[in-house]
């Protein structure tokens, strides 16, 4: 995950942060340890075994990169998906559709990419395995289906520039980048926070001040235009058995630390955005192995688990008209 903010776009709406600065909403607080409510269709122990088959070292070239992105392939042509390696140049994503009634694009992409010499098992491969899984299970619905596995996120959003581009003239009902979603730890205090958000979006740092600050929940961040997918994700939360926690606002495409994935290039093509995620190095110390290696023992298999059924329910419910 890599943050990537233009610094003209940043300075020429500079005036707007400072007046949206108190947006938010109100939402209703969370049970600390919430009960799944339908039964799992994802099977974990297949997630588990492609979340170690991806963590590996992949940077864009390597024998491993060049490996995933064979399996994203196979793996989306098995759903059933019809399937493009979209070459633009500096690299390849892999692009899985299924054409619904409605051509109002829902995507869900996740980056296969990440940088020398670190594992990347929550960064990314644990989207990347999520998206495969979810390919396996959600169910077609009125709006046409796409799942990308992009690549070059770590080099500056360079996948998903492409795919944003590709896009940018139909009406995209709904991105998704899911972004690292395997670490928790329920530790009070675990979970830090961004200076300022108490007062940017109040509601959701209410929402993890009554957690006691325990990173145990997973973070949806989306544009004004953006807030069915929060709806969706928190419906997807209760049916899993997942806290979730989020907010969408006019403000969320003006602050840097909110641009740090592929939805980010979305933004910039004015199309809608959402970032799904445990928050990264606000949570998990070994991101981009700063703290030792990012690998699958580090990750809690049953939350990862959970996040990825709350993206089948949540995904369905945006495919339905």
């Amino acid at each position: 995950m890599r943050l990537e903010y233009e610094r003209e776009h940043r300075d020429h709406h500079r005036h707007r942060v400072i007046t949206l600065l108190l947006i938010g909403c109100s939402v209703p607080e969370q049970p600390l340890q919430p009960e799944p409510r339908v039964p799992a269709r994802i099977d974990p122990d297949r997630l588990a075994a492609d979340l170690r088959f991806i963590a590996h070292p992949r940077p864009p070239g390597s024998p491993t990169w060049q490996a995933v992105q064979d399996a994203c392939v196979e793996r989306f042509e098995a759903a059933g998906l019809e399937v493009e390696r979209m070459a633009y140049g500096t690299g390849v994503n892999v692009v899985g559709t299924r054409v619904g009634r409605l051509d109002e694009p829902v995507v869900l992409a996740a980056h296969y990419d990440h940088i020398p010499g670190c594992e990347g098992a929550d960064d990314n491969a644990s989207g990347v395995a999520g998206l495969w899984a979810l390919a396996d299970v959600v169910q077609p619905g009125d709006r046409t289906l796409v799942l990308a596995c992009l690549d070059q996120e770590e080099w500056g959003l360079i996948g998903a520039q492409a795919l944003a581009a590709a896009l940018a003239e139909r009406p995209v009902h709904a991105m998704l980048s899911v972004e690292m979603i395997g670490f928790t730890d329920d530790r009070p205090g675990s979970q830090r926070i961004p200076a300022g958000f108490e007062y940017a979006f109040r509601s959701a740092w209410s929402e993890v001040r009554a957690r006691d600050f325990r990173g145990d929940f997973l973070l949806y961040v989306g544009d004004w235009g953006s807030s069915h997918v929060g709806e969706a994700l928190r419906a997807g939360g209760q049916a899993a058995g997942l806290p979730v926690i989020g907010f969408t606002s006019p403000l969320a495409p003006h602050v840097p630390q909110l641009g740090r994935s592929d939805h980010a290039a979305f933004w910039y093509q004015g199309l809608p955005g959402v970032m799904v995620t445990d928050t990264a190095d606000f949570r998990y110390p070994a991101y981009h192995c700063r703290s030792g290696p990012d690998t699958p023992a580090n990750l809690d298999a049953t939350f990862h688990h959970r996040a990825v059924e709350a993206l089948v329910h949540a995904t369905e419910q945006l495919l339905t008209e």
